[in-house]
């Protein structure tokens, strides 16, 4: 099957802001350090440098996934 044309593929968007106000999640959850896992983790969320490992840079508001 071909490739379909790419104005026809949505990208998907990420980050704090989506997760927040995304219906099926509660965002006060995301403050819970023992919130259970369908909520997500703090992974997710960070973003890391790529030239040390295991440190964190920032937070991902949004992130653009094409």
């Amino acid at each position: 099957m071909p490739t379909p044309p790419t104005y026809l593929v949505r990208p998907e968007v990420q980050g704090v802001v989506p997760r927040a106000f995304s219906d099926s999640r509660n965002p006060f959850q995301m403050l819970n350090p023992w919130a259970p896992p369908r909520y997500g983790t703090w992974v997710e969320s960070t973003s890391f440098d790529p030239n040390i490992p295991g440190k964190w840079k920032g937070i991902k508001l949004f992130e653009i996934l094409f």
